[in-house]
């Protein structure tokens, strides 16, 4: 056979595969293809339209009756009316309000330790700041759950123990990929911060330093000065004009030399004193640093403020003090009681000095509940459009995620919080939905609809008909009063959806036999057909008379709004707290 083009082509095509395969059958350890995922392969929808609810797009902005439109979990359009795009997924959420997804600035979770072998470790093993937190498996699934039911879509996660703890992580808090290794999480950015708490040890045998704050401080110091005398003999090492030796390994010292590393450093504080000391070692480093502050700062907010470092605050509020008897009063000092007093004053009184502050979920006393705390802050002055930034855009931008969470625009991950009957701090409202990264996450489901109340009901039959009015009470107990029959009560009453349906028996009515009643309830009426014993089908129909559903007692709903009548709290305490120097108000 001659030779062709076509026929040299498929030749060299041939060796070409034949050797591939030889490659492949040859390479070691090759990996197989996996195998497909049995049953049905899940494809959800990614294009949505959220339409009729109220939107804030970020604090102090509001669009009415909006449309906000989300593909493959980026917010694509967000507008005032208008119809949906066609062929995305319609969600109603008429009545509702709409937030950005809300941002946890510190969430501690188990990091893992570095390998005890390897030599560049710090020779305390408190110090690790080469460990990250995304390298271990990330919140709990009990933590995680808890706060996206609480609103929040988005979180920094950190480690959790030592004095260098290491690297945070900013997360998205939707179901992890469990088909990937470590925590599966969306990552928005690696690296947000690095963690530094006066950790200290105990005085047991053997001691564990630092046993002391005094000591905590001074080995944070000597890693720092470490760390920069490494940068310089790295440095020099580098050009080497006197061929020097290369130092030792130190991966602990090499994650924080600055030109290495881009760390915000946040302090964790256990108080107020500690906020002031934690500045101190920034400016001497030369550190952009934050505090995880402690809930205490009013008590010296000059000092606290004064040191321009943003703060990550806990809502952690003191207990009711004990004053039942006589040796209980003995007991409580002056500073116990004004601290009870004034600690929810707390986010109010550092956002009008001018510091700049973001709310975490973070150092909860056991027993309190962050909503609540929430509340009481916004009852002692702190307003709502505050609370929503110290929640949204100001972490966001104390993470560096400022252009992608925190805010309901366009280009925006689709982080939001849908709330029903009311405001997100109303104590009255429901969280509805949470939407993180465009996945839909039902918190509550919607009620159904109840149709009880008063209703003029027309039951037909050829060309009579027969009047008369049906109550329905909790929904099914449904009641007929006819001008010959009086409370004649339906029996096995069902209502799915919109769709009610009951049973008469005849003798109720002086007949015989039993007669099906089915309907459709919308926007106050029903309509819908009747069957007789006979097999007959006639029609019936329902006018809504006088609603029932929302009635009642209001007196709790007048008790909820005693409650949230703001506090009378004085601007300035009392002389004799200043004179002993604790509160600096």
């Amino acid at each position: 056979m001659k030779d062709t083009p076509f026929r040299g082509a498929a030749v060299s095509a041939l060796g070409a595969v034949t050797a591939a395969a030889l490659v492949l059958t040859l390479a070691p350890d090759a990996p197989a293809q996996p195998a497909p995922p049995a049953g049905i392969r899940e494809n959800p929808a990614r294009w949505h339209a959220l339409v009729g609810a109220t939107v804030i797009p970020a604090p102090g902005e509001r669009i009415e009756n909006a449309t906000v439109v989300i593909r493959d979990g980026v917010i694509v359009s967000v507008r005032g009316g208008g119809a949906p795009p066609e062929g995305a997924r319609v969600w109603d959420y008429t009545g509702m309000t709409i937030y950005p997804g809300l941002i946890e600035p510190h969430l501690p979770v188990s990091a893992p330790a570095p390998d005890e072998d390897d030599p560049g470790n710090h020779w305390n093993a408190k110090v690790t700041p080469q460990r990250a937190a995304l390298d271990g498996a990330g919140p709990k699934k009990g933590d995680r759950e808890k706060l996206v039911k609480m609103g929040f879509t988005a979180a920094a996660i950190a480690p959790d123990s030592g004095i260098f703890r290491g690297s945070a992580g900013v997360v998205l808090l939707n179901d992890p990929d469990e088909t990937t290794a470590g925590h599966g999480l969306t990552v928005v950015r690696d690296g947000a911060y690095q963690e530094i708490a006066l950790e200290r040890g105990g005085f047991g045998r053997p001691a564990s330093y630092p046993g002391s704050e005094m000591g905590a401080i001074a080995l944070v110091r000597q890693t720092f000065l470490d760390t920069a005398w490494r940068e310089g003999t790295l440095a020099a090492y580098k050009a080497n004009p006197a061929g020097m030796e290369p130092p030792a390994p130190a991966d602990a010292l090499d994650a924080l030399i600055p030109a290495a590393s881009r760390w915000t450093y946040l302090f964790d504080a256990g108080d107020e004193l500690e906020a002031v000391r934690a500045a101190k070692i920034a400016r001497e480093f030369g550190l952009t640093a934050a505090i995880l502050g402690s809930g205490t700062e009013f008590r010296r907010l000059d000092d606290v403020v004064s040191t321009g470092l943003p703060i990550i605050l806990p809502l952690a509020f003191p207990k009711t003090p004990t004053v039942d008897t006589i040796a209980d009063q003995n007991d409580v000092t002056l500073r116990d009681l004004m601290t009870w007093e004034q600690a929810p004053t707390n986010p109010r009184r550092l956002l009008a000095a001018g510091a700049t502050v973001a709310l975490t979920t973070d150092k909860l006393p056991k027993g309190q509940k962050f909503e609540d705390n929430l509340r009481s802050a916004i009852r002692h002055g702190l307003s709502e459009d505050d609370a929503l930034a110290m929640l949204t855009t100001t972490p966001a931008a104390m993470l560096g995620v400022g252009d992608r969470l925190g805010r309901v625009a366009p280009g925006f991950i689709a982080n939001l919080v849908v709330v029903a009957d009311g405001g997100l701090f109303d104590k009255g409202s429901e969280i509805r939905d949470v939407w993180v990264e465009g996945d839909r996450h039902e918190i509550n489901e919607a009620p159904g609809l109840d149709p009880s109340g008063q209703w003029a009901v027309a039951f037909t039959e050829g060309g009579e008909t027969h009047t008369g009015t049906m109550t329905i009470k909790d929904k099914t107990k449904i009641t007929f009063d006819f001008e010959d029959h009086q409370g004649v009560k339906a029996r096995k009453a069902d209502l799915n959806d919109n769709r009610l349906s009951f049973l008469l028996d005849g003798e109720d009515l002086d007949l015989s036999g039993v007669f099906a009643v089915t309907g459709v309830i919308r926007d106050g009426v029903i309509t819908g057909v009747w069957k007789d014993p006979a097999g007959a089908v006639h029609t019936w129909r329902a006018d809504l008379s006088s609603p029932t559903a929302n009635g009642g007692d209001d007196s709790s709903k007048k008790k909820d709004d005693e409650e949230d009548e703001p506090a009378d709290v004085p601007e300035a305490l009392p002389t004799p707290f200043g004179a002993y120097g604790f509160l600096s108000l």
